[in-house]
């Protein structure tokens, strides 16, 4: 892919992410993670409502939880955003693959998160079911947390980790 994920562009991305029009009044938390035995630390941490991202549209959310992945599981990022980008289009399509947009990026980045994100209220307490199978039995662990004590991300935060990575 001839795209380079610098400094000018990871900027450019971020603007087009702040100027994404918000859907509610009030931010809302997003968090995401694997329900397996193979997880990341970011999965682990949010599973346990440990972290998450604020924000106040659910693109927005969700895409801020892609980049929250590369920050936490320490991927690097040009590799993580291919890899994004491979899922959504078939390698053998190199003409498509290099025709997209920031708002289509931003989209690709939203929706590899959108199978594991759940989306709370800020004033609303966060809750999570881990289950784990051991010696053949299901064992669930219920987790309530208030939003204060999560180490939430928002939009300013995650692009000055990102560009403090590059």
């Amino acid at each position: 892919m001839n795209t380079k994920y610098n400094k000018n562009y990871i900027l450019e991305l971020f603007d087009t992410l702040d100027k994404i029009p918000n859907e509610w009044r009030k931010d809302s938390i997003f968090v995401d993670g694997e329900y397996d035995s193979n997880q990341t630390k970011f999965e682990m941490l949010s599973n346990q409502c440990k972290i998450g991202t604020l924000a106040k549209s659910d693109i927005v959310g969700k895409a801020l939880l892609a980049f929250l992945r590369i920050i936490i599981d320490k991927h690097t990022i040009s590799t993580r955003i291919e890899d994004i980008v491979d899922m959504v289009f078939d390698c053998s399509e190199k003409e498509k693959k290099e025709d997209y947009d920031l708002q289509m990026l931003i989209k690709f980045l939203a929706n590899s998160e959108d199978d594991y994100t759940e989306i709370f209220d800020y004033d609303q307490k966060i809750t999570a079911t881990l289950m784990n199978c051991k010696d053949g039995q299901i064992h669930k662990t219920y987790i309530e947390e208030k939003a204060e004590n999560l180490d939430l991300w928002d939009l300013n935060r995650v692009k000055d980790k990102i560009l403090s990575l590059l």
